[in-house]
């Protein structure tokens, strides 16, 4: 913070309280192209670290750049840097030398201090590692009493990894790790697979990488991974929002004879994990044959699909759903074995309460490079769903990206409305 502070007062003088008929002598702290050079670095730093317009344009340019708030250690190191070439300006001034100093020992050594007062001791930590351990171990036992051995296991709720930050769920540093890592190779875990690459195709169409980041239901993603080929499902409630957690409830109440509790780890007053076995004949989630044709599609790897848009309202089974003035932007990529395949657009559409029922929606689709889109009608059946095959050259080897407006001549009769992509 004091450095920080310092970044402020540096360039409020620097650009703002200059006085301009002066002219820059030697001894002028500015006048130095090292402090210059580290002052500029350190305000760029600075505006990439807060929550800014600035940051917010590079990640719609390359939404894969994360974790903003690492810059931290930056904005330290660069801040130290500028308070020792202060030193070396101002050595003759031992007040002010003296202040600069101190706030190089200060601020290590207060972030050193922090860092000990929340971080348990290295006994604590090696104590609570063995618990962990333990309890984990038992959770894998019990496993191994209802699941065979290389059973596929789906991990729930769907996370991308490398993962994004929720703020409504418990998850701390890839908490889906914890029983695959323990896991000796006896199961098949559904994670962690590289999110944008074929290993993660399957799953990439259940979850959004864009803030909020919402997800299809947890009913629709055990549904859709036992359309898969996942012999059962371990939910870890540390993952789960309040409402997946309340619909969680509804999932064990209806598969009461292949769901169980999990022992060991518990998180509020419950076991972290449960069990879901998909190959119990009596129950567990159905699929539907459009949720089956929706999996096998997205098991293939002939091309890679993803939602680029920001701002989903939520998932309506497959879809993710956003209001009718939302553009819906996303990526498409195909394998050298799929070429000359089209792309077949897929929406769904939810018309304005107290209106007809739609019979059909205008659409129009633009290359992100291009200026002027083109435009389609879409012919809807009764539950407001249709599609669109592209042209062929819209699916190519090399990564291409589109957006889907609807017509504002469309925009009046729709709430919402969502696209999936295949082949």
């Amino acid at each position: 913070y004091v450095g920080i502070a310092f970044l402020v007062y540096t360039v409020i003088k620097r650009f703002f309280f200059a006085n301009s008929n002066a002219q820059k002598s030697k001894e002028s702290l500015f006048a130095d192209p090292k402090i210059q050079f580290v002052s500029y670095l350190l305000a760029v730093a600075f505006v990439l670290y807060i929550s800014s317009p600035f940051n917010f344009a590079i990640s719609r340019v390359l939404p894969e750049i994360r974790a903003w708030g690492r810059m931290s250690v930056v904005l330290t190191m660069l801040i130290l840097a500028l308070l020792a070439l202060l030193i070396t300006k101002v050595w003759n001034r031992r007040l002010i030398a003296g202040v600069l100093t101190a706030l190089i020992l200060l601020i290590p050594m207060s972030e050193a201090y922090f860092f000990h007062h929340d971080r348990p001791t290295s006994v604590a930590l090696s104590a609570a590692a063995e618990q962990s351990h333990a309890l984990r171990t038992s959770t894998l036992v019990a496993m191994k009493g209802i699941y065979p051995q290389n059973c596929p296991i789906f991990i729930a709720p769907v996370y991308p990894f490398p993962e994004f930050d929720r703020q409504d769920d418990n998850n701390i540093d890839y908490a889906e790790l914890d029983l695959p890592l323990q896991d000796s190779g006896y199961f098949r875990w559904s994670y962690p697979a590289v999110k944008d690459t074929t290993n993660w195709s399957a799953f990439q169409p259940l979850v959004s990488e864009q803030p909020p980041f919402p997800r299809a239901s947890l009913a629709y993603q055990l549904s859709y991974a036992r359309a898969l080929g996942a012999c059962g499902s371990v939910i870890d409630r540390t993952l789960l929002t309040p409402s997946e957690l309340a619909e969680l409830t509804n999932v064990a109440a209806k598969s009461q004879t292949c769901f169980a509790n999990l022992p060991g780890e518990t998180f509020q007053g419950a076991q972290r994990f449960a069990s879901l076995n998909f190959k119990s004949a009596s129950c567990g989630p159905s699929i539907d044959p459009a949720t089956a044709a929706f999996a096998k599609r997205n098991l293939s790897t002939d091309f890679l699909w993803r939602i680029d848009q920001p701002s989903g309202l939520k998932y309506i089974d497959r879809w993710q759903v956003f209001s009718n003035i939302s553009p819906i932007a996303f990526r498409l990529i195909r394998s050298s074995k799929a070429e000359g395949k089209s792309p077949v657009y897929s929406f769904i559409f939810t018309g304005v309460k107290g209106s007809a029922p739609l019979t059909s929606v205008k659409v129009c689709l633009r290359k992100i490079t291009d200026v002027v889109p083109a435009c389609a009608n879409v012919a809807l059946d009764k539950y407001g769903q249709g599609s669109l095959v592209g042209a062929a050259s819209q699916l190519t080897t090399s990564l291409q990206k589109y957006e889907f407006t609807i017509a504002p001549e469309s925009v009046g009769k729709i709430e919402n409305w969502g696209l999936v992509v295949g082949i």
